[in-house]
């Protein structure tokens, strides 16, 4: 791991242990590591993110949905490959009915 992986790591852990009760909860440092968190994420790639051993991180996984988000416009799914190939066959259906119609 490098040691932007590991700072990630470091984070999600912590806000992980905050979100459980481990640590006590403090508004501010889970804000602080919230956004740490998230321009740490920033150009790091997901499947590297993903591939922890024991799985990755819900505060990894929730930041990446966030991120897949605000990139695309659409909400991350569990099947999100055929849902983008509706998406895709959805828009071409349309353009081939207006077609149609002219």
């Amino acid at each position: 791991m490098d040691s932007k992986q590991l700072f990630i790591e470091h984070l999600s852990g912590e806000l992980q242990a905050m979100e459980v009760g481990r640590v006590p909860m403090n508004a501010l440092r889970y804000r602080v590591h919230a956004k740490m968190l998230r321009k740490a994420l920033i150009g790091a790639a997901t499947p590297l993110l993903l591939e922890r051993q024991g799985g990755a991180h819900p505060q990894v996984v929730h930041a990446l949905s966030n991120r897949f988000f605000e990139e695309t416009g659409h909400l991350l799914q569990p099947n999100a490959t055929a849902h983008k190939a509706r998406s895709v066959l959805e828009r071409t259906l349309a353009t081939c009915r207006q077609a149609r119609q002219k």
